[in-house]
């Protein structure tokens, strides 16, 4: 009864369109209110939980570096760089030279 439980409130929060953490937490709230204990202390705890994880903080600041090396210019310079030490080596040239660069 439990996986049916949390297997119809995982499938209808994804199809009213939730991203699957909001989903799990919906999940999770359903079964809380069929077991009858509903603490909202545990949910809240969970969702803050859920967002302090190193790894997944990781992934904004990978892009806000590669934006900031973009706006700064040095993407650019480091990639042709790439390009000048990589023409001696088998292929190496033909890589660089279709490569889209300006």
């Amino acid at each position: 009864m439990t996986v049916a439980i949390f297997t119809m409130s995982l499938f209808g929060a994804m199809a009213l369109g939730l991203p699957i953490a909001f989903a799990l937490l919906v999940c999770g709230a359903a079964l809380m209110v069929t077991q009858g204990q509903i603490d909202t202390t545990i949910l809240s705890q969970k969702l803050l939980e859920g967002a302090d994880s190193f790894p997944l903080l990781a992934i904004p600041f990978f892009m806000l570096a590669g934006e900031l090396m973009n706006a700064g210019g040095i993407s650019k310079r480091i990639v042709n760089f790439a390009g000048l030490a990589s023409a001696t080596s088998v292929a190496g040239w033909a890589l660089w030279r279709f490569s889209p660069r300006s």
